[in-house]
């Protein structure tokens, strides 16, 4: 099956499970659960087309989602190399008080 065709199947189907559309996580069957799709499949190919490890970039997000928060623009797959050596950087070496 095709890739892209294969994210509109049911969930039950991509997954072997067999679970009915009812029996699908919450998120999925709410409004808002298009718009957070819509956010990771975003997340995803910007990375894909960054070559950046897709996996990767959402663990890193996921785990600095403060500072993502914060400052958006530099947790992107072009900034975030950059970024990672800074935050490493203040660590070990803080500033002065």
């Amino acid at each position: 099956m095709h890739e892209m065709a294969a994210l509109f199947q049911p969930l039950g189907e991509k997954s072997g499970l067999g679970h009915p559309p009812s029996q699908e996580p919450p998120v999925l069957s709410h409004l808002n659960g298009a718009k957070v799709g819509d956010l990771f499949m975003s997340l995803i190919h910007t990375a894909e087309r960054h070559r950046v490890e897709t996996f990767d970039d959402l663990v890193t997000l996921l785990r600095h989602a403060a500072a993502v928060a914060l400052d958006p623009a530099a947790w992107m797959p072009w900034h975030c190399t950059a970024t990672l050596a800074r935050l490493a950087a203040e660590t070990t070496n803080p500033a002065p008080d």
